[in-house]
């Protein structure tokens, strides 16, 4: 047997720091490439934190299986648990274990894989990232997207396709402070949100709703990523574009329910048990969380609306700071 045959001895060194979720995430790694993506991920974020500061560790590193030059996406990420641990296995050689308990996990992936840098960053590296974050620090994950002023912050809720990441491109460029566009994390009683408000994935159709042709041309030089649905979209840095980033952790002070374009009122209210369905029903993975029973509650206390989609986005963007206005008295 080899001397070390686990890789237990191997020179890691690249070594960053980065907030996640309000954590301080060190990250080691054996590939200047790699660090790279990792980079393009966490760097540039605002520094959220918490009461209790928390620290996590991540080892990232090449492995020595190799996978092939096929031109093909990688296969999606196969997932699993036993003793306390997560795991993940991707294609061939692309292996992550997530330890919570641990405040820590371990990335192995193929050199391959540095050739599908999206798949790499969005479904490995973040992956990871915001599940130990989360998970560490029992907050709870929502498939959502959070914008706000001042400190307060609406909750958007939606299916896919309801208009979530449009509504948050239009909140961005008009002003609001971004928290996340589709990965939302809340700690269940004081009902702070935070997230990773870096990359907007806009389909090309959305462009004709953005009025300055600057801005259009700003996101139409962003990289063009392609979705597991086949779906192509615009990867466009709210970072590299100086746009505004909640600078911490916001409070959630109402629920909005996106929907289709209607003709009557563009903004209604919702009634609780409304509103707790369309939560239920749209978060079954953070339901299974054991922050949920807590989270729900503290939620319950919220206002709740629908909102209309509007011919014009203005008209949306007003309603919208019409609720956080009021929040704020």
């Amino acid at each position: 047997m080899a001397a070390d045959p686990f890789r237990e001895h191997r020179q890691m060194p690249y070594r960053r720091v980065f907030n996640v979720l309000g954590a301080r995430l060190l990250i080691d790694c054996d590939s200047r490439a790699l660090m790279a993506v990792a980079a393009q991920a966490f760097e540039g974020l605002p520094r959220h934190s918490w009461p209790a500061p928390m620290s996590l560790h991540v080892s990232l590193s090449l492995g020595t299986a190799q996978a092939g030059r096929s031109k093909r996406q990688p296969a999606k990420m196969q997932l699993s648990s036993g003793q306390g641990l997560l795991h993940g296995v991707m294609g061939a050689g692309n292996v992550v274990v997530i330890a919570p308990a641990a405040r820590s996990a371990s990335i192995i992936v193929t050199r391959d894989m540095l050739r599908f840098p999206y798949h790499l960053r969005y479904e490995i590296i973040e992956f990871v990232a915001l599940t130990l974050a989360a998970r560490a620090q029992r907050l709870v994950p929502l498939h959502a997207a959070c914008i706000g002023r001042r400190g307060k912050a609406v909750l958007l809720l939606g299916d896919s396709g309801a208009g979530k990441s449009t509504l948050t491109l239009l909140g961005a460029l008009a002003g609001f402070e971004v928290v996340a566009e589709d990965s939302v994390f809340v700690a269940p009683k004081s009902l702070r949100a935070t997230g990773l408000a870096r990359y907007l994935h806009v389909k090309a159709g959305s462009l004709a709703l953005v009025e300055r042709p600057g801005q259009r041309a700003a996101i139409r030089r962003a990289p063009v990523i392609r979705r597991r649905s086949g779906a192509k979209k615009f990867a466009y840095d709210l970072r590299a574009a100086g746009h505004a980033l909640a600078p911490k952790p916001m409070e959630l002070c109402a629920v909005i329910r996106l929907m289709p374009a209607s003709r009557r009122d563009l903004l209604r209210t919702l009634d609780r048990p409304a509103m707790l369905k369309q939560v239920r029903s749209t978060q079954s993975y953070a339901r299974a969380q054991p922050g949920w029973p807590a989270f729900e509650r503290s939620l319950a206390r919220l206002p709740a609306f629908s909102l209309a989609r509007a011919r014009d986005p203005a008209e949306a963007l007003a309603a919208l700071d019409g609720v956080l206005l009021e929040c704020g008295r």
